[in-house]
């Protein structure tokens, strides 16, 4: 089935089908009468192609006498550009008769992108040829390249040029400069890299050229205004101050709306867009999606076409896990595929826009997280009116969350758990919420999901001590500042940084989270990897970003193996060595205005710069455990649902098998794995044998002689 089959019976698509023929029709009349082309001999005589004469015929159009090598005697002599003048009056009769949307859409389009009859006629003929197998082929014979699937631009020049100089026509359909390329809705692509202009093919999308026909467009990319959200309050607050200046730029508009994900980014985007005239909606691009399906051109020129045809905003939606050369080298090619685009351009970005995108600052808008009050009141309205109001106070506290993530949770646990009483809807409340944070701080951190209570704990009595006096101090500080007048003496703020250092394995992780639950705090373990970065100025950035994010949330932050972080500081003999010590200062700096808690971890404590020791408030050390506390750690790490059997020397095996917690707990776990493969479930149990045999494999990983060897 040919294309021109499936066509709608549209005014439309009479009109460009009869003006490609027509100006098919005047260039082989040309070229006929001036001997640069011949049809095949029958008896003799010269004449036209069967399929031409069935195309020509279809369109009524009077070319040659099919047997003569003469035109015609009653053969009026086509041109072009009455072609074209033709081609606008059918459209305009199209909208004057029958108010016909799809011609009112080329003549608004025309209007737009201010083009000229030269360039309104090239976009038919590239949307007829994209739709028609037939008057593609008709073009190849035309152009006498058969092979060729595209119309060149020095072809197209041509076949527009008649009364008018070519030289004419060329300028006016200059890719520099013509709104029709500008704006990316006809692209010109050049079959080599060394092809002259003239070779460069012209294409014209797809979906653009059957949205122009008439099709409906399938594609939930575009985004219309009834689509998308109200920003929140804060960012209309925002909005309101600058977006009549916003507006009142010159075009193109070009916009960056930094800020995590629910924060009402999109909808920021879509107000300035709407406020500077655009009609339709905004066209999403998701463009590390794109570049890793390696089609990242192909959507751009895509996106630029559909928007200019549409009348809509492009917003791209930024890259943010990508390292920064990857994320530059994007920016550079989505720069310059857009560069000329009349539309609105928007970059949706987590952080604030780098210079090299050239965004003015009244079109920039940082939105951040919501304060505590700002999140109290959304827990409040998207949640059942039964709840109680402490769980909004807990939920707002312990989670950093934009609005949008907010309504999300709420939408998600009441609709899962419908019945739920207000104390059980809480748990889960709570667990999708520690689900959502981890994206509120991106890669930065993640919460710790075990729950540990303080009894639970097994430590020597100084350290248990130690850790019920920050509990103390933690919980009573904003008294201690504000009743007792301690703010006016404290040397670094209400802030909180212990020390947790010991050997491995002794709970120092299993501590910090005891007094997260002792405090009613959520936990987040900093990931090192994504912190600290090779490029300059990215770790510093890295660690603004925590520590706001953690001060708004009110949660606690953990440094696993923080001597790597907070290591001494060097002699300066290099530039590495300055930058180094550069991130060491910016850090000590930041904690020292940090309100929050951080508790740090680390084998090495004498690997922490000593600046940044005098200003934690709390050292608490963890070390090995005694037999006593290696008997406790035996018998509370094994779980009372695990088969044992009877009369196992746990005492001795304390006493025999230095170990910490952290081993401990390797042991058990593999003499269980042990006992529950040797038979079936019924009659498997772990033996004294067992454990004392994964005892001597844990000894011989940590480079001991296994004990009686």
């Amino acid at each position: 089935m040919q294309a021109a089959d499936l066509h709608p019976p549209s005014r439309v698509w009479s009109a460009l089908s009869q003006h490609a023929v027509e100006v098919l029709g005047a260039w082989l009349q040309r070229a006929w009468l001036q001997g640069w082309i011949r049809f095949d001999a029958l008896d003799g005589q010269h004449t036209w192609p069967e399929e031409l004469q069935r195309l020509f015929a279809r369109q009524s159009l009077a070319m040659v006498d099919a047997h003569s090598v003469q035109p015609a005697p009653d053969a009026p002599t086509l041109d072009p550009e009455e072609a074209g003048v033709r081609l606008l009056a059918r459209l305009e009769n199209a909208i004057d008769l029958e108010g016909d949307e799809d011609a009112d859409r080329w003549l608004d389009l025309a209007r737009r992108l201010e083009l000229g009859r030269a360039e309104v006629q090239l976009l038919a003929l590239l949307v007829a040829l994209q739709l028609d197998q037939a008057l593609l082929r008709a073009f190849r014979y035309a152009a006498a390249h058969r092979e060729r699937s595209q119309l060149t631009w020095g072809f197209a020049v041509k076949l527009l040029s008649a009364r008018q100089d070519a030289h004419d026509i060329a300028r006016l359909l200059d890719p520099r400069a013509s709104r029709l390329f500008t704006s990316g809705l006809v692209a010109h692509l050049p079959p080599s890299a060394a092809a002259p202009l003239a070779d460069h093919l012209l294409h014209v999308e797809l979906d653009a050229a059957r949205l122009l026909v008439g099709w409906p467009l399938a594609d939930d990319a575009l985004l219309t205004w009834e689509a998308l959200p109200e920003p929140p309050r804060r960012v209309q607050l925002l909005l309101r101050k600058r977006l009549r200046r916003a507006a009142a730029l010159p075009t193109p508009l070009r916009i960056a709306v930094s800020g995590p994900e629910g924060a009402g980014r999109l909808a920021a985007v879509a107000a300035v867009a709407q406020a500077a005239g655009t009609r339709a909606g905004l066209w999403r691009v998701e463009l590390e999606q794109a570049l890793r399906r390696g089609t990242l051109q192909g959507e751009l020129r895509r996106a630029a076409a559909l928007a200019a045809l549409l009348d809509a905003g492009l917003v791209l939606i930024d890259a943010g896990s990508l390292e920064t050369p990857a994320r530059l080298r994007l920016h550079e090619e989505t720069l310059d595929a857009l560069q000329h685009t009349p539309q609105p351009v928007a970059w949706i970005l987590h952080a604030p826009p780098p210079l090299h995108l050239l965004i003015p600052p009244e079109t920039t808008f940082a939105l951040g997280y919501p304060s505590r009050a700002e999140r109290l009141q959304t827990w409040a309205q998207a949640l059942p009116e039964d709840t109680p109001p402490a769980v909004h106070e807990q939920l707002a506290g312990h989670f950093l969350l934009a609005e949008g993530q907010i309504r999300a949770v709420a939408q998600r646990v009441v609709a899962a758990y419908p019945d739920d009483t207000p104390d059980a809807r809480l748990e889960h409340l709570l667990n999708h919420a520690r689900e959502a944070a981890q994206v509120g701080l991106g890669q930065l951190a993640t919460p710790e999901p075990g729950r540990v209570r303080m009894e639970q704990l097994v430590v020597s009595p100084e350290t248990d001590l130690a850790l019920h006096e920050m509990i103390s101090y933690v919980r009573n500080r904003h008294r201690l500042a504000q009743e007792w007048g301690f703010a006016r003496t404290l040397p670094y703020g209400l802030g909180v940084t212990a020390l947790f250092a010991g050997p491995p394995g002794t709970g120092k992780t299993f501590g910090a989270q005891a007094i997260a639950t002792a405090l009613n705090l959520e936990l987040y373990r900093v990931d090192l990897s994504q912190i600290v970065s090779k490029y300059i100025g990215e770790t510093e950035k890295h660690l603004g970003a925590l520590f706001n994010a953690a001060e708004q949330g009110e949660i606690m932050l953990l440094f696993d193996e923080a001597d790597s972080l907070f290591g001494k500081r060097t002699e300066v003999k290099t530039s590495v060595d300055r930058y180094a010590n550069l991130e060491v200062n910016f850090l000590l700096q930041r904690i020292e205005r940090f309100t929050g808690v951080i508790i740090l971890t680390t084998n090495f404590e004498a690997g922490i710069d000593d600046a940044f020791a005098r200003r934690i408030r709390f050292r608490v050390a963890f070390d090995e455990p005694n037999a006593e506390a290696r008997l406790k750690l035996w018998r509370k790490l094994l779980p009372p649902e695990v088969p044992l059997e009877p009369r196992i020397d746990f005492q001795d095996i304390a006493q025999t098998y230095e170990l910490s917690g952290g081993h401990i707990k390797e042991v058990i776990l593999r003499a269980a794995a042990l006992a529950m493969d040797s038979g079936t479930s019924a009659r498997s149990c772990v033996t004294e044998d067992l454990i004392r045999r994964s005892a001597d494999l844990e000894y011989k990983k940590l480079g001991r002689l296994p004990v009686g060897s």
